[in-house]
């Protein structure tokens, strides 16, 4: 199985309009979905014996990622 997350983009320029500091509260919000992603990883492969294959971790718009990721000649 592959997992992807993909952080919408408008998102995260609304974040760089909002906050202070948009550069730091941008990197808190990749680290934490790359960790949601690990932790889900986690309990796919130790609670359910689900083998986790490719995990990615993407900016764009939710859609567009998973149709460009799914493509065909894209997955093995």
């Amino acid at each position: 199985m592959d997992l992807i997350h993909v952080i919408d983009n408008l998102a995260i320029e609304t974040l760089r309009h909002l906050m202070k500091t948009p550069l730091e509260t941008e990197q808190r919000l990749m680290e934490q979905s790359r960790k949601q992603l690990t932790e889900i990883e986690y309990t796919l492969s130790e609670k359910y014996r689900v083998s986790v294959t490719t995990t990615t971790l993407n900016v764009g718009r939710p859609y567009t990622e998973i149709v460009r990721y799914a493509e065909p000649g894209r997955l093995p």
